[in-house]
């Protein structure tokens, strides 16, 4: 059986006159599992309903229940008849339950008719342009309109989640505005169901048509979700799935719908209604329906909780394209999205940068669209507030703007269009207008240019964007109208003014868009109907009414732009302001007086030729000054002003005149202009052409040349030519009459190094025989120095060498005049006093005949000579006028009372006219050279000191004295002596007593050197001293008469110990070798160490004191004899040695001994003489004499034992083995010899 749908059904109801049939859907919301049961009211009233749902879900007659919709509204007997076919009740047990689990409504959606009669209407996202931005944007809209009876901040915001440690990639968008219900989520699902044909509310009484908003200032109503079409593809556009995600005001519960490409496909191939879904209800914050691949919407269901109302449009399966544009290009496409909804977010206004703290927006739109962009990390989130974009391009636009200029259009449908054009003035160097900043990437793939330089300003794109209830339509823009189009007429406007206009257009919903809001669809038609009323809006007040009128309201709005903000010649280099004669009125003050300016890329200053525009006649100047009226203290920007030139030849016109700036011809080159100038030059003096009479007194090809002293300069012709070399004499300037004469002045100018003097000035007329101008000879000139010849061309009476600003032609010659041939010489000061021998210099100033200083020109070589002496020089130099001769040197015997006489020094120098001169001197002796001592060897007396006469003689000879003359005299082997010969160059030397020890008796030879200290040039001098021996005492001898012994000086003698040394003697002989004979003054300074009174009688016959030897061996005596005067000594050690030996002695180590015990130590045994001396005279086999005895002795223990090294006896194995304790006596025998010991 086939069934009616629910409306169809509805109305078979009602027209037999009962209730409708309809199919509710009941959830049992007592239970966890939620059954649910699909129930037929067949015609009953609400208490009949309330049976069948007690039978079908089991309920006791006792128990209550309550149902209520998916809104939780609880259902009475009225509402019950406003429920609509097919919705869903939930079954509580009292009206306070909570849904313990989520819900499922089973959905159709099924596609709206208007999907086939619509179906041609522009379905498409993009034309060359990124379409991402404009897909978001109906994503946003639908947000707009939710949020549009917001009473507080309206929030929306673009969630990017591109971090796959949170499942898929994701975009979102959230906003908190009202909200949808379980049908108006449906509503939402069915394609091509406009806000003009849905149902959104459960109960037929809450039905509510399309209510259109009411008209505000840019028709900003957020009435922008409009076709039930633009969401949807969005959605699919971006991604493979989207999911909804909404909460309706005052609802307790979240209702949420899927759809994914997914799903139409299976639904497809298992052949079931592909539009069909189901739209779950929960509580908030219940994350049961999220999945593993959305692990990211945990966050956004954690965020419901407190919230009243909200929607999430979460799209997953986004295209790989997408995400690396969303993530590349963030900046580009959230730029476009704040230049969509300019206004929505800054109001009608738009972003007014230059006025920061005056509202930017009415108080009632207060919307933030917030764009984040979270991406895996380390990355940080990224997140911006449309409003904080400064860089789109309406923001652009209504910045640069200097002025706006407001209007209404209306049309017969009740169409409105708010627009408003706006002025960005070319300010200084360049034009204002805005770039686009994506205008540079957009030519790169694009052929077209926006922005052709040819074009203007605005290029080629056109004045006017375009918005739709307050939101860009971006792909729709308006050229121009009419009556702002630029006039075909000639204008006093310039063309460029009219590309520097931008325009916006508000319309209303009158207008038709394409449903994806990319294309007004007839709007340009409209608006240049014939029917469209254009009105201009000045001070908030419409005014006119006539296309006419708007026009001419428009051209005096842009004139007056033009002349206020337009700064386009740059007037530079203000010189102050001033007073004009030739302008009558009040228009001759002030002006602005200015040396330049800068115009079109161009630059035009004072001194610089112009050429005026195309005039009869065409005038050519040079610029003096720029003139702008007003007053300026410094650089301006400005359109207008004049230019005042001298006009060119000046010396032809000598005029000035002042024409607008505008006239100059910007496109004349100079080549233009100075043709134009030459073509009057030729009647003006060019060149000077000179005649010569007489030689010519220089080579004209010689750069400076130099001329000698007394040469005369002329008798001179010349002549004036024009640029024809034509002979002219005077200049005609158009007028009457001859014009002006010309003469030439010819001057003569000395060149002094502190000035410049004019020595010589004639002017010489035209003289017509000789078809010239004439000057005689002038000069000589004999002073030295650089000349300057001046020949100028003279006009008029004033003397006036220029014409107008143009200088006459003049012919300049640079000459030197330098000496003559050299004549004489001048001999330079000299010293009045020379040494022997010290080279000098002698300069000698050649002059010519004027006495001007003059070179020599030959080789000749200078004679010197002077009387008496020898005079020689090295060489000969020559600078300049100056011959320098070197090192001249004089030589000569002087003496020292001729020290102060004067000598003629003559100096001849061959080949001039007045080749000598001569010059008188003093000689002195030079520098010293040598040292000289009257004998070149000496003898001296041992013992005496020697004395040198020395000498220092300088080249010649002669006796010098210098300041530090320091001679020293060494003696070989003595100390130096030093004497100063500063005075008189001469001193003596008297050295210390030459000591040397002379023994042999034989005379030495010393070398003597004598030293000029400082002066390593002079050579030491060295000469010999034979030193004599004397005939002092130098050394005694000491003999023994009796033993016929002679001692030796330093020997040692031995002699027995205790005995004596008896007749010794001396002798003293002298440094000869020859025997002094003794004398008591001799003799009484000889002195003996061993014994105090010597015997004088003794010494004087040469016997010494006997000297007594020590008794012990140990002690020996140091003995000496000395000469006292002469510190002459001689010296001898007698050693005792020992007598004969006279007894046995035994030495004990140890005098304590136990009965029994061996004596450890030994006992040794020697012959001593009669002072105990140990003679060691003890033969080896004595050993076997020897024995001892004591009482009670152990003797078969005793042993004798002979020492080499000592000449002795060691004994050993003593003991004691009876006797009583107490001192014992050994008793050692030798042969005849006793000795005893005790032992204790």
């Amino acid at each position: 059986m086939h069934r009616l749908p629910a409306g169809a059904a509805a109305a078979a109801a009602l027209l037999k006159g009962g209730r409708p049939n309809k199919r509710i859907r009941v959830y049992d919301c007592r239970h966890q599992d939620l059954p649910s049961k699909v129930l037929e009211t067949r015609g009953l009233d609400f208490h009949g309903f309330l049976q069948i749902v007690r039978t079908c879900f089991d309920i006791d007659l006792h128990e209550s229940f309550v149902l209520a919709t998916t809104d939780k509204t609880l259902l009475d007997y009225g509402l019950f008849d406003e429920l609509q076919d097919e919705c869903t009740l939930y079954l509580w047990q009292h009206k306070d339950q909570t849904l313990p689990t989520a819900t499922e409504k089973n959905i159709m959606f099924t596609p709206h008719y208007d999907t086939l009669i619509k179906s041609g209407t522009h379905e498409y996202y993009a034309e060359n342009q990124k379409a991402l931005p404009y897909a978001l944007a109906e994503l946003v809209d639908n947000s707009l309109s939710a949020t549009a009876k917001n009473k507080g901040l309206r929030t929306i915001e673009i969630r990017l989640v591109f971090d796959k440690a949170l499942g898929k990639h994701g975009v979102l968008v959230l906003d908190n505005g009202c909200g949808m219900t379980s049908n108006q989520l449906n509503n939402w699902a069915v394609y091509r169901l406009s806000k003009f044909t849905r149902q959104s509310s459960t109960f037929s009484s809450e039905k509510e048509g399309y209510v259109r908003p009411d008209d505000v200032p840019r028709s900003l109503n957020s009435d922008i979700s409009y076709f039930g079409v633009g969401g949807k593809q969005a959605a699919f556009f971006i991604g493979d799935s989207v999911r909804m995600i909404s909460k309706p005001w005052n609802s307790p519960y979240v209702h949420e719908l899927a759809l994914s490409k997914e799903d139409f496909q299976r639904k497809e191939e298992n052949n079931e209604d592909v539009y069909t879904g189901r739209i779950v209800s929960r509580m908030p914050c219940d994350p049961s329906q999220i999945t593993d691949d959305e692990r990211f919407l945990h966050d956004v269901v954690g965020e419901e909780s407190g919230k009243q109302s909200f929607t999430v449009v979460v799209i997953t399966g986004i295209l790989p394209e997408h995400v690396n544009y969303l993530k590349q290009d963030f900046e580009e496409w959230t730029r476009e999205l704040a230049h969509i909804y300019h206004y929505y977010i800054h109001g009608s206004n738009g972003n007014v940068l230059s006025q920061p703290h005056c509202p930017r927006r009415n108080p009632t739109q207060k919307i933030d669209i917030l764009v984040t962009l979270r991406e895996k990390s380390p990355k940080s989130p990224i997140s911006l507030n449309l409003r904080d974009v400064n860089n789109d391009m309406q923001t652009l636009y209504i910045n640069a703007a200097a002025d706006t200029f407001e209007f209404m259009a209306n049309t017969g449908d009740d169409g409105k269009v708010e627009g408003v054009l706006r002025y960005h003035p070319f300010l200084y160097d360049r034009e204002t207008y805005p770039k686009d900043p994506c205008a540079s990437q957009a030519s790169d793939n694009d052929d077209s240019d926006d922005y052709v330089s040819d074009a203007g300003a605005r290029g080629k794109k056109d004045i006017f964007e375009c918005f739709w209830n307050g939101r860009l339509i971006p792909y729709t823009t308006v050229s121009e109208f009419d009556w702002c189009s630029r006039p075909k007429k000639v204008s006093d406007l310039p063309a460029e003014c009219f590309s520097r206009l931008s325009g916006v257009l508000f319309t209303n919903d009158k207008f038709s868009v394409s449903t994806n809001k990319l294309k007004f669809m007839e709007l340009e038609l409209k608006l240049k109907n014939k029917e469209t009323i254009f009105t201009p809006i000045l001070k908030d007040q419409q005014k006119f009414s006539k296309r006419g009128n708007i026009e001419k309201e428009f051209m005096q709005w842009i004139q007056n732009c033009h002349e206020r903000y337009d700064k386009q010649v740059k007037f530079v280099g203000f010189k102050g302001t001033t007073t004009r004669t030739d302008v009558p009125g009040k228009q001759n003050s002030p002006w602005g007086e200015f040396s330049a300016i800068e115009w079109d890329g161009k630059i035009y200053k004072a001194g610089q030729l112009v050429k005026s525009q195309k005039k009869k006649p065409t005038l050519y100047g040079t610029v003096v000054r720029f003139l702008l009226h007003g007053v300026y203290d410094g650089d301006v920007f400005a359109t207008g002003g004049e230019v005042e030139v001298t006009l060119e030849p000046s010396a032809l016109y000598n005029d000035t005149k002042i024409f607008p700036i505008s006239k100059i011809d910007r496109t004349a080159s100079d080549e233009v202009i100075l043709k134009g100038i030459e073509k009057d030059c030729d009647k003006l003096p060019d060149k000077l052409r000179l005649g010569w009479k007489e030689e010519i007194p220089w080579k004209e090809n010689v750069t400076n040349p130099e001329i000698p002293a007394g040469t005369s300069i002329g008798p001179l012709m010349v002549e004036i030519l024009n640029r024809k070399e034509d002979v002219i004499s005077h200049i005609s300037s158009g007028g009457q009459g001859k014009g002006t004469w010309l003469s030439v002045g010819l001057k003569v100018i000395r060149h002094d190094p502190k000035e410049e003097k004019i020595i010589l000035t004639f002017t010489a007329p035209f003289v017509k025989s000789a078809k010239g101008h004439w000057f005689k000879k002038i000069g000589p000139l004999n002073d030295l120095g650089k000349y300057t010849l001046v020949l100028n061309t003279i006009v008029g009476e004033q003397n006036s060498t220029s014409l107008g600003n143009r200088i006459l032609p003049s012919r300049t010659f640079h000459f030197t005049i330098t000496a003559a041939k050299e004549d004489h010489f001048i001999l330079s000061q000299l010293s009045p006093t020379y040494r022997v021998g010290v080279p000098f210099d002698i300069v000698l100033q050649i002059e010519d005949c004027f006495g001007h200083p003059t070179p020599l020109s030959s080789d000749t070589q200078p004679v010197l000579q002077c009387s008496g002496l020898d005079v020689s020089y090295e060489t000969v130099s020559k600078s300049g006028a100056k011959v320098t001769i070197r090192g001249v040197v004089v030589r000569g015997k002087i003496q020292m009372h001729q020290q102060e006489k004067s000598y003629d020094l003559h100096v001849n120098l061959p080949g001039l006219k007045k080749p000598k001169q001569t010059a008188h001197i003093g000689l002195l002796p030079g520098a010293p050279r040598s040292l000289h001592v009257k004998k070149e060897s000496a003898e001296v007396e041992n013992g005496s000191p020697v004395l040198f006469n020395v000498e220092i003689h300088d080249e010649a000879g002669n006796l010098t004295a210098n300041p530090k003359q320091l001679v020293r005299c060494q003696v070989e082997g003595f100390k130096p002596v030093v004497i100063d010969c500063c005075k008189t160059g001469a001193g003596q030397v008297v050295t210390k007593p030459v000591e040397l020890n002379m023994t042999d008796g034989e005379p030495q030879t010393l070398q003597v050197k004598f030293e000029l200290l400082s002066q390593k040039n002079v050579a030491p001098l060295v000469i010999r001293l034979k030193v004599l021996p004397s005939s002092r005492v130098a050394r005694i001898e000491v003999y023994s008469q009796s033993e016929d012994l002679v001692l030796r000086n330093k020997e040692k003698i031995s002699w027995p110990a205790g005995g004596s040394l008896e007749n010794l003697c001396y002798r003293l002989f002298s440094e000869c070798g020859v025997e002094v004979a003794l004398t008591t003054d001799i003799t009484s300074k000889i002195k003996v160490n061993w014994t105090g009174d010597a015997n004088s009688e003794d010494l004087v016959l040469g016997k010494l004191p006997e000297i007594q030897v020590p008794t012990q061996l140990q002690e020996e005596r140091f003995c000496q004899v000395s000469y006292q005067e002469q510190n002459v000594s001689f010296c001898f050690t007698v050693a005792p040695c020992a007598n004969e030996p006279s007894r046995l002695k035994a030495t004990l180590p140890q005098n304590t001994l136990k009965l029994g015990q061996v004596l450890a130590e030994h006992i040794y045994l020697n012959l001593v003489d009669q002072f105990d001396n140990v003679t060691k005279r003890l033969p080896q086999d004595g050993v076997k004499d020897m024995t001892v005895e004591a009482d009670g002795l152990d003797t078969s223990k005793i042993s004798f034992a002979w020492q080499q090294s000592s000449s002795s006896v060691v004994v050993t194995g003593v003991c004691f083995h009876s006797g009583p304790l107490g001192p014992r006596e050994l008793c050692f025998h030798y042969k005849a010899s006793r000795s005893g010991s005790s032992s204790k």
